[in-house]
């Protein structure tokens, strides 16, 4: 038996972009390094070690470039012929030994990153300099399987990007060649022997379209594409009776599939970095449709591990562009973890990920574990932007990251976005210091939130036009309740009236607002107005991403209007999870199925659905740790039927929606009186775990 291991640069040897191998600030870790121990126990009980020392030996092996940005070019003719034999000719050396590597061995905590599934291309066309332009339909992240009978020495390139160019030439520009300065690239130089095979192993690229140069001929078998990312499991489903929600449901998946890469990346070509702030910003979305504990989790040891070292970082002042260097003090996470390009100390608004995650993780597993590991973390990062308040007031952070048209949300203050996410981390830790029964903590930090609350409510409400200033403003002060009881509908409004007079008809929310404003507007009695910007099809609307762009995927800045600043869309990936908050909403209030806080990992389960007066239907499952969740609904105007299903061990707090005139319900063929209307819903009751059928019918 033999041990065949190929070595690539990967992460550890990115010696190309950002900075790559520059002296001052290198990206890299060193030379690529290899460590391994097999065991062999035999039946006796005896265990036999195998590790790797100078007896091991090496070749130079057909694969003459690789980078995780730049891509990979493999020569067959290098291949070796007793490449996987015990016995080696004359060329094999003694392998050198590292003195300066890892020396301790981990199993790898979350799941690894695989190919999922195939995709194949739905078009084939040539561009104007003779190469191939071969169209997967789909932008996704991977890699293709080359299949070709080609001559020896014969090379084959392919280029790949997420968009094409007027002239239908590749058009590399939203994948970031000017700022990585690489084009994703990878080859193949035939052995020329039969029909050659071939998928590279130490890159990936996020695209849609490849650029194929050195065939005389092509077709759809030439290429085959792997869609690749972490092989957590698919738990949730979510489907209506509105295209555009659907749209919506399946760029929002595919974008979130596409850059959970071992972590939650920004984008999967020009950057692939796991910023603070878009991992909060998806995680919730994320949890509903896999099962992506183990991965955060393990991106929460990430921003630990990035976090555990004082050092002088860059520091953001009241926006992107008012930074200075300062000393980050350790256990303050970088905007980016994990890895080499930090971009600075997190800023309150994006490195709030240290509280909101460990929280979500715990609410949709009911998994204590994941609180008493990173509390101390938590503590530290509260304590830390609480010394930045002045008068309750947070002033320092990047702001709601790229609403329609631009970068930088200009229209929510700065402060006020992270004054709210400081109440929300201090709501959370005092939450979280009960649930681990810190009483001491848990009063100083509840002293604090009223505290916070007051100054909030002091600096940014309006209360002669109800309102924080901005659709995210108010929904973010809704969201995470400072908005006092009585002013909530008229807040509410105001996002409506804001949303109708200053932005054509649409939403102006950035990363922090579009992930909250459709809970803000249902919860406070503006659901139609939100059916209404979910539904739109013409002017500002969801729908030009797809119709107009031809998106499959969710960009950077989200394209709303026809008259968008094409220089400005292309110059930002069309790739970006960040953008995709709104999905959990679509489980959470369309079909009505949330966790709750007093009974967590969905062993009570709130079953309240919203938009059932302009739906015909929506279904939604999700697999919880108790077993599945159904929620599936058909609304009539004269009717409404409601199939849940409760897992064995979960309970089910049922609440009607109060859309008809009737008296009486009806579960599973047994009539029963309605009672106690609140608002908009009618609370029919706690159930216990099996399946329910409720229908109500006007005469």
């Amino acid at each position: 038996n033999s041990i065949g291991v190929m070595l690539g640069n990967g992460w550890y040897n990115q010696n190309q972009v950002w900075n790559g191998n520059n002296k001052t600030s290198p990206m890299v870790y060193g030379q690529p390094v290899f460590i391994a121990e097999l065991r062999i126990k035999y039946k006796n009980g005896e265990l036999n070690k195998v590790l790797t020392d100078d007896s091991w030996l090496w070749i130079n092996g057909p694969i003459t470039y690789s980078n995780i940005y730049g891509g990979e070019t493999y020569d067959a003719n290098l291949e070796s012929v007793d490449w996987f034999s015990v016995e080696k000719n004359s060329n094999w050396k003694n392998v050198q030994i590292s003195k300066s590597n890892p020396k301790d061995l981990f199993e790898q905590f979350a799941e690894p990153i695989k190919k999922i599934r195939k995709i194949y291309p739905q078009d084939i066309k040539s561009d104007t300099k003779g190469n191939f332009i071969v169209d997967f339909g789909q932008n996704f992240t991977g890699w293709v399987e080359l299949q070709i009978s080609g001559k020896k020495g014969q090379e084959i390139s392919m280029r790949f990007a997420e968009e094409l160019d007027a002239l239908g030439n590749l058009d590399p520009e939203s994948t970031g060649d000017k700022y990585t300065g690489v084009v994703q690239t990878s080859k193949y130089i035939c052995k020329g022997e039969g029909i050659e095979k071939w998928e590279p192993r130490f890159t990936y690229h996020g695209f849609r379209y490849v650029e194929v140069s050195g065939l005389e001929d092509i077709d759809k078998n030439t290429l085959t594409g792997k869609v690749v990312h972490s092989s957590f499991k698919k738990i949730g489903s979510f489907h209506s009776s509105e295209e555009n929600i659907n749209k919506l449901h399946e760029l929002a998946d595919w974008t979130l599939i596409g850059n959970a890469q071992g972590i939650p990346t920004d984008c999967p070509h020009r950057e692939r970095c796991g910023w603070t702030g878009d991992a909060h910003a998806l995680a919730r979305s994320l949890l509903y449709n896999y099962d992506a504990k183990k991965f955060l989790t393990k991106y929460m040891f990430d921003m630990r591990s990035s976090a555990r070292e004082e050092k002088n970082e860059l520091f953001f002042g009241n926006s992107f562009f008012d930074t200075g260097m300062k000393i980050k003090p350790a256990g303050i996470p970088t905007m980016i973890v994990p890895g080499k390009r930090t971009s600075g100390a997190a800023s309150p608004d994006w490195g709030t990920a240290m509280v909101q995650i460990p929280w979500y993780i715990y609410l949709f597993s009911g998994e204590s574990e994941i609180l008493k590991e990173f509390y101390d973390d938590m503590k530290i990062w509260v304590n830390y932007v609480h010394d930045m308040n002045e008068d309750g007031i947070i002033y320092n952070g990047l702001g709601d990251w790229c609403p329609p048209g631009s970068i930088m949300g200009e229209e929510c203050p700065v402060a006020l976005s992270s004054s709210a996410f400081h109440i929300l981390d201090v709501m959370i830790l005092s939450k979280v210091a009960g649930i681990l029964n810190k009483e001491s903590d848990e009063k100083f930090f509840s002293d604090i939130l009223e505290h916070l609350k007051i100054k909030f409510n002091e600096r940014f409400f309006d209360s002669t036009n109800f309102t924080y200033g901005s659709q995210t403003g108010n929904s973010l002060a809704l969201d995470i309740g400072v908005v006092p009881d009585e002013f909530k509908s008229k807040v509410a409004s105001s996002i409506v009236k804001n949303i109708k007079e200053e932005h054509d008809d649409f939403l102006s929310t950035g990363i922090f607002g579009i992930g909250r404003v459709f809970k803000a507007l249902c919860e406070n009695g503006q659901e139609e107005h939100a059916y209404r910007l979910l539904s739109k099809s013409s002017g500002k609307c969801f729908a030009t991403m797809w119709e107009h762009y031809d998106a499959t995927t969710l960009w950077e800045i989200l394209p709303v209007s026809e008259n968008d600043d094409k220089e400005l869309l292309n110059d930002r990936s069309h790739s970006h999870p960040m953008q995709s908050g709104y999905d959990s909403w679509f489980y959470s209030g369309i079909a009505g199925i949330s966790p709750n806080e007093k009974e967590p990992g969905f062993k009570k389960i709130t079953f309240k659905p919203y938009l059932t007066q302009f739906l015909k239907e929506a279904h939604a499952s999700f697999e919880s740790p108790n077993g599945k969740i159904l929620s599936q609904w058909q609304s009539e105007k004269k009717s409404f039927r409601w199939k849940i299903k409760i897992p064995y061990g979960s309970t089910g707090e049922i609440w009607l929606p109060n859309n008809f005139n009737v008296d009486y319900l009806s579960i599973n063929n047994k009539k029963t009186v309605l009672k106690e209307h609140l608002g908009n819903f009618t609370y029919i009751g706690e159930f216990k775990s099996g399946n329910y059928i409720l229908e109500v019918k006007e005469d």
